[in-house]
């Protein structure tokens, strides 16, 4: 990673100009820092100042290659399983966003802006990825321990030298993260910082119109399911919820549960007086679709995020992208 990144910042290798402003939302760390609800505020943001938005993405966990419309901002045009779990979740819940996921971004974000006639460009998970060149570069930092404490990948989960911060034009770190970069990181960024969390919305049954309230689950009780990044923090937002979980199980991020997996449970829901299984939105998408419930509630909790602090920081950058664009050509680089 550091001698690729080395090859961009010397134009060894060549970034892919884009039209359109860019904005990309990504982390350091591997596993879950809340980049997907985050690039659903973006989403939201852009949406309500008039844009036109394009949310672009490998599709981790999918079963295709190349590029694929998941949403052309009209029409849901694939499922779960050849979309990837958070690009299908991201066009189920905004329907006029654009959304396409690709290995190579730059082929996707020119089928955006040329077809889509897309105004900005969101990259979900790209801060890696520099074959196309972005205006704005957002970086999730986690709560679990400081990031110049955690161990380069295989040895730990982050994926590039503490230089990488570099690159960054805004820090976003829960409210929970004492010391979300450590003595090791704050040598290599100066961007502004904002703290945010994680707010419950609302429990949505899986396969009626049925929804509730936080406070309308209160006391209730349940087995709680996931395959996320981080689930510790599915668990801890139930338990502030007031919600007991007698059973909590945890999947591997990404998982693609099947009905063998959700049958294995029936003893566990058994033991809980509500026989209800309570997951998280992202694992909802890859419930199987035909899953026999036998009168078992499953409802996903929907969460958003909320900014506490930096209010200004978040406003100014992306009220600067958001102002009128002068029209660049487009650039093509073999990369």
């Amino acid at each position: 990673m550091y001698v690729r990144n080395r090859c961009y910042d010397i134009r060894l290798l060549r970034s892919a100009r884009c039209a359109v402003p860019v904005i990309s939302v990504g982390n350091m760390t591997a596993g879950g820092t809340g980049k997907t609800p985050f690039t659903e505020l973006l989403a939201r943001r852009l949406l309500n100042a008039g844009k036109s938005v394009a949310v672009i993405s490998r599709g981790y966990g999918r079963s295709t290659k190349g590029t694929l419309v998941v949403s052309d901002g009209k029409t849901l045009l694939a499922e779960p399983g050849s979309a990837g779990d958070e690009a299908y979740q991201i066009a189920r819940k905004f329907p006029t966003v654009v959304v396409i996921v690709d290995e190579r971004r730059p082929r996707a974000a020119a089928l955006a802006v040329e077809r889509y006639r897309a105004q900005v460009i969101v990259l979900d998970d790209g801060f890696q990825h520099r074959a196309l060149e972005r205006d704005l570069d957002i970086v999730m930092l986690g709560d679990r321990q400081p990031l110049a404490e955690v161990r380069l990948l295989p040895a730990g989960l982050r994926r590039e030298p503490l230089s990488g911060l570099g690159r960054a034009g805004l820090l976003v770190a829960p409210e929970s993260a004492i010391d979300p970069l450590g003595n090791g990181g704050r040598k290599y960024t100066g961007a502004p910082l904002i703290r945010f969390r994680k707010v419950p919305v609302r429990f949505v049954s899986m396969f009626g119109e049925g929804s509730a309230s936080p406070g309308e689950m209160r006391g209730k009780e349940c087995t709680a399911l996931c395959g996320i990044g981080n689930p510790d923090s599915f668990r801890e937002m139930l338990r502030q919820i007031g919600m007991h979980a007698d059973q909590f199980v945890a999947f591997p991020d990404h998982h693609a549960f099947t009905e063998k997996d959700l049958d294995e449970l029936a003893p566990l829901l058994a033991q809980t007086r509500t026989h209800m299984l309570v997951t998280t939105e992202k694992d909802a998408v890859r419930f199987p679709a035909k899953f026999d419930a036998q009168d078992v509630p499953i409802v996903f909790l929907r969460v958003e995020i909320e900014i506490l602090s930096g209010h200004e920081s978040w406003q100014k950058l992306v009220d600067r992208i958001c102002e009128p664009q002068p029209l660049v050509a487009p650039e093509s680089f073999y990369v």
